[in-house]
């Protein structure tokens, strides 16, 4: 049924992983149906809802900083296993000063408590790749920085360095606006340390886009 709905267009892509940029074109050089174009620019959003970012083009980056610079949200992050790639992606956007204050890698235990004040209790409790230190580190940033809205990561990178309970290319990412926040658990199983560095860090941005625009008070 979703083939049915590309009849009449093509669909030029532009690879930059993780991203993968997507335009829906007319097939051919004849007669293109009534609506095809934008009958499966609807089809393809609906399919892939949960991974689509709306940029007109752009990167989640350039996206990222475009909705905080119109919103006049400013922008802070907490990092762990991402290691400063998320105020790497977004300070490589032209402007990006509008919006980013600062990004605090805080990458040992002691360095989560000194920083961003994380209790020591609970990350003795939880450990630091939980979603309860997450939520705490986007509490934190946010209380050092004063900014608008957050991310906080923290995980497993490898290639070494899991356990059964928590596997290599375990991540928790976090997101905050206000006193809204969403803490989310993946497993990026497969993936070389830099690769899931980079994963992590566009799944973090494209969060707290998602907080931003709509609000939301899960965790997990």
């Amino acid at each position: 049924a979703f083939g049915k709905t590309l009849r009449g267009v093509r669909l030029e892509t532009r690879v930059d992983l993780p991203e993968v940029r997507v335009a829906v074109m007319p097939a051919g050089d004849g007669p293109v149906p009534g609506g095809a174009v934008s009958s499966a620019t609807r089809a393809i959003e609906r399919r892939f809802a949960r991974a689509i970012v709306p940029g007109d083009g752009r990167s989640l980056p350039e996206t990222f900083v475009a909705v905080l610079r119109r919103k006049r949200l400013t922008f802070a992050c907490a990092e762990s296993c991402t290691g400063g790639a998320i105020a790497g992606l977004v300070t490589g956007v032209p402007g990006s000063s509008d919006v980013f204050l600062a990004g605090i890698v805080s990458y040992a235990d002691e360095a989560k408590t000194v920083l961003l004040g994380v209790d020591g209790r609970l990350l003795a409790r939880r450990g630091a790749v939980s979603g309860a230190v997450v939520a705490a580190m986007l509490d934190g940033v946010l209380a050092a920085t004063g900014a608008g809205c957050a991310a906080a990561t923290s995980g497993i990178a490898g290639p070494t360095g899991g356990t059964r309970e928590k596997p290599v290319g375990l991540v928790y990412y976090g997101a905050a606006r206000g006193r809204k926040r969403v803490v989310r658990r993946a497993w990026l199983a497969g993936l070389e340390r830099g690769a899931m560095q980079r994963l992590t860090a566009h799944l973090a941005l494209k969060l707290v886009l998602e907080v931003a625009w709509r609000g939301s008070h899960e965790t997990a």
